[in-house]
């Protein structure tokens, strides 16, 4: 038998070419019933479009309900352009073994115990080798004298009698219509699927073929109206020019070591079976992405290619950037000992070297050798400045600082080092400019080689600088607050089908960055619904590439077409390698709750309030649900109850427009009064009934969610204040911190209880004043008192508001905490007041509020033998001075004259530095002046924000402006000049002309004689050919 299955084997793949019709339609079927009892779908991933030339699996199955004895699955193929094969997998397959076959005038009779087969059905034979004059590739069944045996024509007449007649035989398709062919599977169960593949024959052309399967329950090869079917699927195999590629670039960030890129197909490929077994067998052999990055001629394969059946996405990655594959001219050098020459000036280094270096500004090299000038070795030197291909400058280590320099001079043992640990050439990474990135799809070609095909065109990716960072704050997700979504961006009320989001992108400083910065924003999602990003359907893993906008934010729009309680998406971003945190927003049910705006907490977590003696009790509440929508007053109302003494009353009180008020009075029985307020709801019949479901958290202290009630506190105690200490704990419970820097962002005041958003701000620009108030005499702490925090242009927050210049807040036991905010730097003093009680804490901000402003101050003109001072004055944008550390400034002083001391390297407390200069009795020239600020402290002078401002002082008089007039008197016309000595003046009367060259800068005069008076004349006046006056007179 082994010669039967290699035979068998061949036989097998042969056969499908036997499937390979040239039909021009299928007549009209009968429609089954399609109820989702027989299933038809890719066998994996869920697309049914593959390349032209390729294969797709399908797979069906039936429920049980649908089985029954001799009601098989089968398929129906329609191919109307006869462009494809079709075959069976594995055991979908249909086949019996034969035992025994006879050959009687032209007859073969096949014994197969318990064969499937009927009449019409057409088969392979494959028998032993001494039966090979009675197989076939390709029979129809004639008759079915049992249930063992079958007969069909003999294909020969050759007269061979078999010998044995073991040997297999299989099922093949039939053909009951043209343009169609049937796949009998010959099985009446759901144990596995059933599964088929379809072959594209044509490379070059777009075909469509449908697939229905159906239980076929009398066995006649036809869908009957009452047999059960799949949907009939459409097969798309698609040539080259049929597909459209998207390629979109993942952010770069500047010193990355790869870059990548994810590609998306449409119509979408079914890439599951693109990239298995059957076709491709890899991400990489299906799709490629030809890169080419700034400064390289090189077009450089992706290295790595994978594909998400989630995302539909494939994602290519490149080559590493320091791979010499993908080599940027001039070469970084590794310089040797040899003579080199340092110097080092306000400690910075000028190293030159002996060869060319190739460095650029930004490396990060290790120069290491030097005995006799220590100071010059750094195994981190960052490149400042390359002067020239020769020279390059950087900072000396922090150690090595020191008030004396180092005139130029061999150095013999220096060395630089460009592979050293925590060396960075920047070449050798993401670098600033335009990525390139050509798509390739496999394609099938008779007529060449099948190769990866560029499709679609080159796509650019420009890469700026870096400006996201999450040093100060990272990037962060809020919520678009409205009567649906709360600012925070955490809750979504249930039934809305759409919520808005945005990002905020912070750079270094803590502020917004501009338009342009990439972010990828992934998602998660929960939802039976349908769930949409900025118009995308997205699920879990999903993720797209979005870009800032002016306010350095990115707007995230999102459906959600189920919008029920509890689904939820998640949000994750990066931006350049920065990862912004996390936010859940979870559609959640509307909930009422009670808020008493004199607390500032949510929920109110304040529930003692301070009242004197015999005194009634004010409480202004809103009745509000998490996003600040009111409770119909028309159907909601509040039952507040007061208990003191043992005595209790209870009152209904409405609710108009969100807001209630209740006013408690003190009855004057023994005790303190506990105030409980729950809800009521009327029905639609008119009866109000007491509330207390999910639906409410009321002050009754019953359900969950709900808090315990108010108690009013009596008494007449005379009280004081005690505060904390700077980095104290007591008595407030909560460390103070009274020195803070200033914030550059606004200030926004806002109360988050009721929907509003509040502005972000680092906790490095926090301070925190804390205290208690308590009796005199007793010590004891006054619960519930109110108290008022002020000082003038500072943001206060207490709970869930935040108010500018003060903010008044509860206190449940005695003590109190509040954040305070400036943007203007200096000692602060913040008052604290309760009823007639008033104590002060100094608070301290420190530093800058936005950028600073550089301003040097010199003369215009100064006389030689004379002495003048240069003046320079740093400050932030809102006028607060700069303060400097030694070295963050530095003066630049080109020009004649001395210099009296050293020059200045800082600021002082007021943010100026000055100098003076002294004037020779012969110095003549320009001085110039050039003041410039270390803003991030990194030693150079040369960042976006460092400050270099320039002054200039010209030697001499200053030159006065040249003045011209004309005039009248006595018949006469009288032209003036001023300050015009040696320039000629030319002036035009009356259309003649009259030159003169002026011998004094005294004013100078110059007649002529007119004759007539009260005759109006044009003059025209011109010094060095140049008009200064054009004038006309009436002569006198």
């Amino acid at each position: 038998m082994k010669n039967n299955l290699t035979r068998k084997s061949l036989a097998i793949v042969s056969a499908a070419s036997l499937l390979t019709f040239g039909f021009a339609g299928l007549p009209a079927q009968a429609v089954g019933i399609s109820d989702g009892n027989v299933s038809l779908s890719p066998t994996t991933g869920a697309e049914y479009n593959m390349i032209a030339g390729g294969k797709l699996k399908l797979s069906a199955n039936m429920s049980t309900g649908v089985l029954g004895s001799g009601k098989y699955l089968k398929f129906l193929v329609a191919d109307a352009l006869g462009k494809t094969d079709v075959a069976y997998v594995g055991s979908s397959r249909y086949s019996i073994a034969s035992t025994a076959a006879a050959n009687a005038s032209n007859v073969v009779t096949i014994t197969a115990a318990g064969h499937l087969f009927k009449v019409g059905d057409e088969v392979q034979v494959i028998l032993d080798a001494a039966d090979a004059g009675i197989d076939t590739a390709r029979v129809t069944i004639a008759s079915v004298p049992t249930v063992n045996t079958f007969t069909y024509a003999e294909p020969t007449a050759s007269g061979d009698v078999p010998t044995g007649g073991a040997g297999d035989v299989f099922l093949l398709t039939s053909t009951p219509a043209s343009g169609s062919y049937i796949l009998d599977t010959k099985i009446a169960t759901n144990n596995a699927d059933k599964t088929i593949v379809l072959a594209s024959t044509d490379e070059d052309v777009t075909q469509t073929v449908t697939v229905t399967a159906w239980v076929d329950t009398n066995d006649n090869g036809k869908i009957d109206s009452t047999e059960y079917q799949s949907p009939e699927r459409t097969v798309s195999f698609l040539a080259s020019s049929a597909i459209t590629p998207t390629l979109a670039w993942n952010p770069v960030s500047v010193g990355d070591s790869t870059v990548s890129a994810e590609v998306t197909f449409s119509p979408v490929l079914n890439g599951s079976q693109l990239t298995g077994a059957d076709n491709r067998g890899s991400a990489a052999a299906a799709v490629q992405v030809n890169m080419e990055r700034p400064g390289s001629v090189e077009v450089e394969p992706s290295a790595t290619v994978t594909y998400s059946n989630t995302t539909k996405k494939f994602t290519a990655t490149s080559i590493n950037m320091n791979s010499a594959a993908w080599d940027i001219a001039d070469a970084v050098a590794q310089i040797a000992a040899a003579t080199n020459f340092v110097s080092i000036t306000s400690n910075v280094v000028t190293l030159t070297t002996t060869v060319t270096h190739a460095l650029r500004v930004g490396d990060v090299v290790a120069v290491t050798g030097s005995t006799a000038n220590t100071r010059v070795n750094n195994a981190t030197a960052k490149v400042l400045s390359v002067p020239s291909a020769t020279t390059f400058t950087y900072a000396v280590t922090t150690a090595n600082e020191a008030t004396d320099a180092v005139v130029r001079i061999a150095d013999a043992a220096v060395t630089m080092s460009v592979t050293a640990v925590n060396t960075k050439i920047l070449r050798d990474f993401a670098v600033t400019g335009a990525y390139q990135g050509q798509v390739l799809l496999f394609k099938h070609n008779a007529a060449a080689t099948d190769a990866l095909t560029s499709i679609g065109a080159k796509v650019s990716s420009t890469v700026g600088a870096s400006s996201a960072s999450a040093d100060v704050t990272a990037p962060t997700f809020t919520g678009v607050a409205s009567a649906t979504i709360n600012g925070a961006g955490t809750a979504v009320k249930t039934g809305t089908n759409a919520a808005n989001y945005r990002l905020s992108v912070f750079n270094e400083d803590g502020d917004a960055v501009g338009a342009g910065v990439s972010v990828r924003v992934t998602t998660t999602v929960t939802s039976a619904g349908t769930v949409t990003l900025n118009g995308t359907t997205v699920t879990t893993g999903s993720s797209q590439v979005l870009s800032t906008d002016a306010l350095g934010q990115v707007a995230l729009a999102v459906t959600n077409s189920s919008a029920a309680a509890n689904e939820a998406i998640v949000f994750d971003a990066t931006v350049q390698n920065v990862t912004a945190t996390r936010l859940t927003s979870t559609w959640t049910s509307a909930v009422y709750s009670i808020y008493d705006v004199a607390d500032t907490n949510s929920p109110n977590s304040v529930r003692n309030r301070a009242v004197v003696t015999g005194a009634s009790h004010t409480m202004n509440l809103r009745v509000l649900d998490q996003w600040g929508t009111a409770a119909d007053g028309a159907i909601y109302r509040l039952a507040v109850s007061a208990t003191q003494g043992g005595a209790s009353v209870t009152n209904n009180v409405a609710i108009v427009a969100g807001a209630a008020s209740v006013t408690t009075p003190d009855a004057g029985l023994t005790g303190d009064t506990v105030i409980l307020v729950s809800f009521q709801k009327k029905s639609t019949a008119g009866v109000w009934s007491a509330l207390d479901d999910g639906t409410v958290n009321d002050w009754a202290g019953v359900g969950s969610g709900d808090l315990d009630g108010i108690t009013l506190k009596y008494s007449t105690q005379t009280d004081v204040f005690t505060f904390n200490a700077d980095a104290a704990t007591l008595p407030s419970g909560t460390v103070a911190d009274l020195t803070a820097a200033v914030t550059t962002k606004a200030l926004v005041a806002a109360d988050t209880r009721f929907g509003e958003v509040a502005g972000t701000y680092t906790a490095a620009t926090k301070a925190v004043l804390g205290g208690k108030i308590a009796s005199t005499t007793t010590g004891a702490a006054k619960l519930g008192a109110t108290i008022t925090v002020a000082s003038p242009g500072v943001l206060f927050k207490s709970g869930n508001v935040w108010a500018i210049d003060s903010i008044t807040l509860l206190t449940n036991d005695g003590t109190f905490s509040v954040e305070a905010y400036s943007r203007i730097s200096g000692e602060k003093t913040v008052t604290f007041t309760s009823g007639a009680l008033t104590g002060t804490v100094k608070a301290t901000w420190t530093g800058i509020s936005g950028d600073a402003t550089l301003v040097v101050t010199t003369p215009a003109n100064v006389m030689p033998a004379s002495t003048f001072q240069v003046k320079a004055k740093l400050s932030d944008e809102l006028g607060n001075p700069v303060d400097t550390a030694a070295g963050r400034i530095k003066v630049t002083y080109t020009g004649a004259g001395i210099v009296f001391g050293t020059l200045p390297t800082e600021t002082d407390a007021n943010g100026e530095l000055q100098f003076s200069v002294l004037l020779g009795a012969n110095d003549t020239g320009t001085i110039s002046v050039t003041v410039s600020y270390d803003q991030n402290a990194d030693k150079d002078f040369v960042d976006a924000k460092d400050l270099n401002t320039t002054s200039t002082t010209t030697i001499g008089a200053a030159v006065a402006d040249t003045k011209v007039n004309v005039g009248t008197f006595s018949g006469k016309l009288v032209v003036y000049a001023l300050n015009a000595a040696g320039s000629e003046v030319s002036y035009k009367i009356a259309g003649k002309w009259v030159t003169q060259v002026v011998t004094s800068d005294l004013l100078q005069r110059y007649d002529r004689v007119v004759g007539a008076t009260g005759k109006t004349i044009k003059v025209d006046i011109y010094v060095d050919g140049v008009l200064k006056l054009a004038k006309s007179v009436v002569t006198k």
